[in-house]
């Protein structure tokens, strides 16, 4: 079993999206196109990188279709006009924090993993903390409300704690898994495509600190 104080930093690493996010967005010239090109790189490259590869290596190529489900998916009904444009988003949000959720708890797992190897699971695991905590807070709040939204961080904070519990009890080997974390990773490409945001200053400074952020976000991406 690994350390209770990994699980503790990975709630604490969670929650800190949200006071990062309240505590530079609007007060830092430039600093909401870091975060959004942050972001944007790390959850994206969360998904290409971690998520979607996981999946083929379970299932194949599989995941590609299932993937689609979540990405393209929510674009049909969208089609059925600006009511049902807001049902859509507001679907494929409740996807992506199922998604989360379930997410969450294969962090707690990976958290309980002691010896040879699982230092380094669980280093992973704690760097991705705060950009899974900023996309949260970024995607839920608008939509849900700062409460609710709230209320999503303790049920992921009790979902980590409820894998870290149950370690590797459960056979994660099925194909139903990595399936829906491929509908999972597509649902959270789509919700992303949603979120854009503007703020004062030239086109110029905007795109330039957006980069920087992009940057950040692939510097994390390579760390883990």
């Amino acid at each position: 079993m690994g350390s209770v104080w990994t699980l503790i930093a990975a709630v604490l690493l969670l929650a800190a999206g949200p006071l990062l996010s309240h505590a530079v967005i609007g007060r830092v010239p430039g600093a909401l196109a870091v975060l959004e090109g942050f972001v944007f790189t790390s959850i994206g490259g969360l998904v290409l990188l971690h998520i979607l590869p996981e999946s083929v290596a379970a299932v194949g190529w599989w995941t590609v279709p299932a993937a689609l489900v979540g990405l393209v998916g929510p674009l049909g009904l969208e089609q059925l006009g600006e009511q049902a444009s807001r049902r859509a988003r507001r679907l494929t949000l409740v996807i992506a924090l199922a998604g989360l959720a379930l997410h969450s708890s294969l962090d707690g797992i990976a958290l309980s993993v002691g010896g040879a190897g699982g230092e380094a699971l669980s280093l992973a695991v704690l760097l991705h903390q705060v950009p899974v905590g900023l996309a949260l807070w970024w995607l839920a709040r608008p939509a849900l409300g700062a409460r609710r939204t709230v209320l999503v961080f303790v049920a992921l904070a009790a979902m980590t704690t409820v894998g870290f519990a149950l370690g590797g009890r459960f056979s994660l080997t099925g194909p139903a898994l990595p399936l829906f974390s491929a509908i999972m990773g597509g649902s959270l490409i789509h919700v992303l495509g949603h979120r854009s945001h503007t703020e004062p200053g030239s086109t110029g400074r905007r795109w330039s600190a957006t980069l920087v952020g992009a940057v950040l976000g692939a510097a994390l991406l390579v760390a883990v």
